[in-house]
């Protein structure tokens, strides 16, 4: 009878430790879940901030290629503006030649003409101290 006795008390003490063992295994897993849950979410987030610094770059490039077109096309003013501003002081020159071959007293110095000492050159090199 003792046989018959002990056997329910081992199946129940199996059942309990197969339960405490589903348990277990449960908790690990949910575990995981919330694991691969947390990974899925920075996944995602990090593909939302590459996306982002994709365009970003895309941005900066085309904003890039803008500013180097800028450089280009006021390299070129300033080439054409050098180029005319030679002409012009050549063109000047050569009329000031043909001027003073056609009227040689033009460009002659006259006596009301000659530079005076400035008032600039007359005041005190230091500044006047308040007593």
């Amino acid at each position: 009878m003792s046989h018959s006795h002990l056997a329910p008390s081992l199946h129940r003490r199996a059942t309990y430790k197969a339960e405490e063992s589903i348990s277990q295994l449960e908790g690990g897993k949910r575990h995981q879940d919330e694991m691969i849950d947390k990974l899925n979410e920075q996944l995602k987030r990090s593909q939302e901030e590459l996306a982002l610094h994709e365009a970003q770059l895309i941005a900066q490039r085309g904003e890039a290629g803008a500013a180097d077109q800028t450089l280009r096309d006021a390299q070129q003013e300033m080439e054409a503006i050098n180029y005319e501003k030679k002409q012009l002081l050549a063109q000047w020159k050569s009329a000031l030649l043909g001027m003073q071959r056609s009227h040689p007293t033009l460009l002659t110095p006259t006596p009301t003409l000659t530079p005076t000492p400035t008032l600039a050159l007359t005041l005190p090199l230091t500044a006047p101290t308040n007593h």
